[in-house]
């Protein structure tokens, strides 16, 4: 089954590997405060609040709330004031 979007669609197997791969690289953020800043530049953070309220199939959602989880937890410095 495929999932219209802006632009184009994807596969849920598709949104759970992109999930997925923003999932791992949440796990850099106490490391470097870029790497935090860059999720919320790049609207990553808002891809993932979208995809926790739109997704199809609860593995989608299960992965992109974690690794909002670990974003929200991030101790890095420099951290924007407006993250959330």
């Amino acid at each position: 089954k495929r999932i219209a979007g802006n632009g184009g669609s994807a596969t849920v197997q598709q949104l759970y590997e992109l999930c997925f791969c923003l999932w791992t690289l949440t796990y850099e953020c106490n490391g470097s405060a870029t790497i935090r800043s860059t999720f919320l530049r790049d609207h990553a953070v808002q891809s993932l609040v979208d995809l926790v309220s739109n997704a199809p199939r609860e593995k989608v959602v299960r992965v992109a709330l974690s690794a909002l989880r670990i974003l929200a937890q991030c101790t890095a410095d420099n951290s924007p004031n407006h993250w959330l």
